[in-house]
């Protein structure tokens, strides 16, 4: 019997996840994480959950960590051209991190969460692989993990195909989960006006639109309202194919120009971890965001002593984004690591 820490939202999925772990036999309590203001009624949503469970649930405030390691980042990100992606660094930082170290105060051997993804054991090594519902697949946001935490990590939700089975699953303890709606966007601003918050905290970006020779073209109400690739907001007196190119911070400018040239081959990483030797001589399929496809590319400069990793792609690829996060996968669906987008 395995004593398990289950992270409860409140939601679906997780109280899906507990009642799993619960009925194949596990001793298991629940902690709720305070980020923000707004998780007071998710903890009181996981505790009512928890009751109807028969097990301890607990909270724990965060919220000083994750404005300070999320939300300051994520502002900080805007204001430097890059385009953020909290979810990732809130998996990293919180969710895996703060919470792992959680999971030593409380004299549990294991946390479960309700992600979907798969932890596989291959070689003698453990490795996230992608859920079977390909749809909900969020091991992309899992690269991070090392061995000590895939070891201790349990995703009951990673082998299920279908929604609806996992929603079958929890609304057959408590029924008022299906009006609990599920978390999307970025989380801390929600019940906000998401523009407003956000200008507040970037302050005036504002500045011009430039061609790729400095021609000025028109003005922009502030850089973070764009990324590369973007034509909305683009002055309408320019060619239909021209979109943003890059974004220069330190001059508050957006460099524009055809979509031809919005295309890369090459990028690099940073912040990066893998659990396996990287070797050049293989090829990888690699995601550049979630919900993205699978881009062909391999693995052509990694230099140990900055921690970077340099790759090419097969065929060249639209719009890709500073800031944003690579994950590289083998032909099996194993997550092999991945890093920051830094270039």
């Amino acid at each position: 019997m395995k004593t398990v820490l289950v992270a409860m939202s409140g939601g679906v999925d997780s109280a899906a996840a507990a009642k799993l772990l619960l009925q194949a036999g596990h001793r298991i309590s629940a902690v709720t994480m305070l980020l923000t203001a707004l998780d007071e009624v998710a903890a009181a949503r996981a505790q009512q959950t928890c009751a109807l469970l028969g097990i301890e649930h607990s909270v724990i405030d965060l919220k000083a960590a994750f404005k300070e390691q999320v939300i300051e980042r994520y502002v900080a990100d805007y204001r430097a051209g890059l385009t953020p992606n909290p979810c990732m660094v809130c998996n990293q930082k919180i969710k895996f991190g703060l919470l792992f170290e959680h999971l030593q105060t409380v004299n549990c051997d294991y946390l479960a969460t309700g992600h979907y993804a798969q932890i596989v054991r291959r070689d003698g090594l453990y490795w996230v692989a992608r859920a079977a519902n390909e749809r909900r697949d969020q091991s992309y946001f899992l690269y991070h993990l090392n061995q000590s935490k895939l070891r201790r990590l349990l995703l009951p939700l990673g082998e299920y195909r279908d929604k609806a089975e996992v929603v079958s699953i929890a609304t057959a303890l408590d029924k008022s989960l299906l009006k609990r709606p599920e978390s999307v966007g970025v989380c801390f601003a929600n019940g906000a006006d998401y523009d407003a918050w956000l200008t507040e905290k970037v302050g005036d970006l504002s500045g011009d639109i430039v061609d790729q020779s400095g021609a000025v073209l028109g003005q922009h109400d502030g850089y973070y309202r764009y990324t590369i690739g973007q034509k909305r907001g683009i002055p309408a007196d320019l060619p239909k194919d021209y979109c943003v190119l890059k974004i220069d911070a330190a001059r508050k400018r957006l460099i524009v120009g055809a979509e031809s040239a919005c295309y890369s081959t090459h990028i690099t990483l940073d912040e990066c971890h893998f659990n396996s030797a990287l070797d050049a001589q293989s090829g990888y399929r690699i995601k550049i965001f979630n919900w993205g496809y699978f881009l062909a590319g391999r693995v052509i400069d990694k230099r140990a002593l900055n921690g970077t990793v340099e790759i090419v792609f097969i065929d060249p690829v639209r719009a890709v984004a500073a800031g944003q996060y690579a994950v590289l996968y083998d032909e099996w669906g194993t997550v092999i690591g991945g890093g920051r987008i830094i270039s």
